[in-house]
This record gives structure tokens, C-alpha cells and sequence, in this order.
């Protein structure tokens, strides 16, 4: 089904690519790269499905058979219907707003009767486990519900053959289950796989060779027996993830008596109508490694974007970062720091509908000005009104008075 026989490529300004490739695949094999980072494992996946030198410009010799037939014959849209591919970004391959219109643009791309468009697009969002984000729009989907949308975009239209790029790089172990069952059954109706993989424990029931690259050749080619033998230091030493169930090395101990950095009460989010997570309260130690984890689509993501100041929070109470004892509320958006101070402007939205916060000097200054800073009961003027101001503003409030 797929052969490569001498066949060399190198990117156009650039020293990498791979050389003296010669690679058979069988009808209804599944055939494994792997290796280390940048030892053109991506290359050979693009040397395969035309992108390489189509898209991707360089020198090329040697040839490029698909089910008998010379790729370097083939226009782009005919090599498309041999090969389906599915990158390691899906937000690339992306060209609808919605995960039903994305899984049945391939179909109608070839101009597929609508009958048949919409019996291919249903039977690939079940296949995927993707009936209840159908009517979804695909820019709220999380990291691996996209990676799986993109796989049933290339589902869909059940070419000959399946090349994928690190298909489980952001699936969680219930997605990565869910994907090896479907890779399973596509070779069980008989297509041709070809994956480029780091993670190699999942294939163990599903490939039948397994062909490590270094430097961009062929070093050494693996049954999944063979890999099963290997000593865990060789593995490791190739640059590949055990096949077996990895050992974490023992965390660093942190006192219970740390300082937290950073924490939250009552931290929500919504994305239009749709509720990412609500009501996360968390506390996050000084020295410690506080890991955020769990299923596709639970909020991970967006509260790591939240935390950072990346994107804005639905309501929340959130302190970052520590003075002395204290903790200072975070503005609504917290990309900009914003002064506490009373006199301070909060955030305002902008015409393109960012929030822009201005900075403590571009604070005007009032005509009329209470006593004391504002923040506590009239009259009173000692040190404690002053004590949530930072140390920047403190000289302005009193100026102010």
C-alpha cells in the first residue's frame, strides 16, 4: 500500500530532513515511527500524505508509491482521497466554526451527495465518542476533544490510508482508550496505519512494526515483542516513553507550614452558555508542585490561562501575588496589574473588547478627596488604611488627602 524507495528530503534553508528512506507498508499493516524529537518522523508523514515538497519546499529524490501509485503523478486533492492525515496541532486542519460542519466538510469538499455526507458525518461522531459536542462550536472544545474532531474529519471520509502525527499528544488516558479502539477497528476493516509516536505503550495491541528513526534515517526496526524485551535504560536512552506502566520518581517534600503564593475561592467560568468548571477554591504552596489534572474538556486549560492572566474569570475571589501576610485581590482581568487604591480607575473594555487596565501614574487625580485613603471608617488616618495600598500608590493617596 505505501512505498518509499530511496527516498530523500531536505527543507529549502535548512540542514534537516531525512535521507535514504525505503519503507513498505502492507495493506492493512500498522507501521509505527518513533524516535527522538526532530529525527523526521513528521517528515516521512509529510513525504507520505504529498505535503512534502508540495506544501513544504525543498530538494526530493527517490519515489513515493501510494497503493501503486506515484504521488509525484497526483494532484493535492487526488492524493487526498488515498491519504488522510491528522496533525499534531488539529487547530490547523480546522476550516469550520462547528464540530459537526468541520467532521462534514471533507464530504462535501469532494462534492459527496447530502444524503451520504450526513450518514458519513453522524457514523464518525459516533465512532469518536463525540454525539454530545456536536452542535458545539469547535473554538470552546478542549485540546483533545479538537484532536479527536480532527480525527473524525479524516474518519469520515475513510481514505485508504491513516497517517497521524502524535495522535494522543493531548488526550487524556480515557481519550487515548477511546482512540486506540478506533485505530483498532480501522485496521480490522482493513486500512493502512502509519503513526508517528513518542508514547508507544497504547500501540502495543495494534501496531505490527515498530521502525526507529535517528537523524533522519532508519536505525532499527522493532516487533512489539522485541520492545517488550528491551531493558528499560535502552528505552529511555532511544527517547521514547517505557512501553510498560511507567515509575514516577518520589516528589520533593514540602513543609506544611509553606506560605501559599497564590489562592482562589469561588473561581467560575463560563464560555458563552456553556459552564467550564465553578467554584474552585485552591491554595498553592511556596517551593511546592501543584499539578492541574484531569479528563479533556474539565477546565484545565482555561484555569491555567485564568491564573496567569490570559483570560478572564466569570467571578472569583483570587489573591497573587503575597505582600507580607496579606494577599491583594486580582483585578477582573489580570493581564495588567491594577492598583487597589479607591482613587485608582477600574478596568475599562475597550472598542475591540479587551480589557485594558491604566497604570498607576495615568490615575487621575480627583478635585474633592475624602479623608484618609478611602478604605477605612471616616476620620481614621493611621498606618492600617494604608495597609492593602501598594507601596507605589501610598504617597498619592496621602497627597490626595
Amino acid at each position: 500500500m505505501i512505498e518509499l524507495t530511496r527516498a530523500s528530503f531536505q527543507y529549502e534553508n535548512s540542514d534537516r530532513g531525512v535521507q535514504d528512506i525505503s519503507l513498505s507498508v502492507k495493506s492493512g499493516e500498522c507501521v509505527v515511527l518513533t524516535g527522538l524529537s526532530g529525527c523526521g518522523k513528521t517528515t516521512v508523514t509529510r513525504l507520505v500524505n504529498g505535503l512534502a515538497p508540495s506544501y513544504y519546499p525543498g530538494v526530493f529524490s527517490g519515489s513515493v508509491r501510494i497503493d501503486g501509485k506515484d504521488i509525484s503523478r497526483l494532484s493535492t486533492w487526488e492524493i487526498g482521497r488515498l491519504v488522510g492525515s491528522v496533525f499534531q496541532d488539529p487547530k490547523s486542519q480546522f476550516f469550520s466554526s462547528e464540530l459537526a460542519g468541520e467532521v462534514a466538510f471533507p464530504c462535501e469538499n469532494y462534492g459527496l451527495s447530502a444524503r451520504e455526507i450526513r450518514e458519513r458525518t453522524d457514523a464518525a461522531i459516533e465512532a469518536l465518542k463525540l454525539s454530545r459536542l456536536k452542535d458545539r462550536a469547535v473554538d470552546v472544545l478542549s485540546s483533545g476533544e479538537k484532536q479527536r474532531a480532527a480525527i473524525a474529519s479524516v474518519y469520515a471520509m475513510k481514505p485508504k490510508v491513516f497517517v497521524c502525527d502524535e495522535p494522543t499528544a493531548n488526550l487524556d488516558a480515557a481519550g487515548t482508550k477511546q482512540l486506540a479502539q478506533t485505530l483498532r477497528q480501522l485496521k480490522e476493516q482493513g486500512f493502512t496505519l502509519l503513526i508517528a509516536e513518542h508514547r508507544i505503550d497504547w500501540l502495543m495491541g495494534i501496531a505490527d512494526r515498530f521502525l526507529y528513526l535517528r537523524d533522519g534515517r532508519i536505525a532499527a526496526e522493532y516487533t512489539p515483542e522485541d520492545l517488550l524485551l528491551l531493558p528499560e535504560t535502552d528505552i529511555l536512552g532511544m527517547g521514547l516513553r517505557s512501553p510498560h506502566e511507567g515509575k514516577c520518581l518520589p516528589a520533593p517534600s514540602v513543609l506544611d507550614e509553606s506560605p501559599a503564593v497564590l489562592k482562589t475561592a469561588g473561581l467560575s467560568k463560563r464560555i458563552r452558555k456553556e459552564v467550564i468548571f465553578e467554584d474552585i477554591s485552591l491554595s498553592v504552596p511556596e517551593g511546592g508542585v501543584t499539578a492541574i489534572t484531569g479528563q479533556n474538556g474539565a477546565g484545565k486549560t482555561t484555569l491555567a490561562q485564568i491564573l496567569c492572566g490570559l483570560a478572564k474569570q466569570t467571578r472569583a475571589a483570587m489573591g497573587y501575588p503575597r505582600r507580607g501576610n496579606r494577599f491583594l485581590p486580582l483585578p477582573a482581568v489580570p493581564p495588567r496589574w491594577s492598583c487597589p487604591c479607591p482613587s485608582f480607575p477600574p478596568p475599562k473594555r475597550s472598542r475591540r473588547g479587551d480589557w485594558r487596565s491604566p497604570t498607576p501614574e495615568q490615575a487621575p487625580v480627583p478635585r474633592r478627596r475624602t479623608r484618609g485613603c478611602g478604605t477605612c471608617l471616616p476620620g481614621r488616618r493611621d498606618e492600617k488604611c494604608f495597609a492593602d495600598i501598594p507601596p507605589e500608590c501610598r504617597s498619592r493617596c496621602r497627597k490626595r488627602e
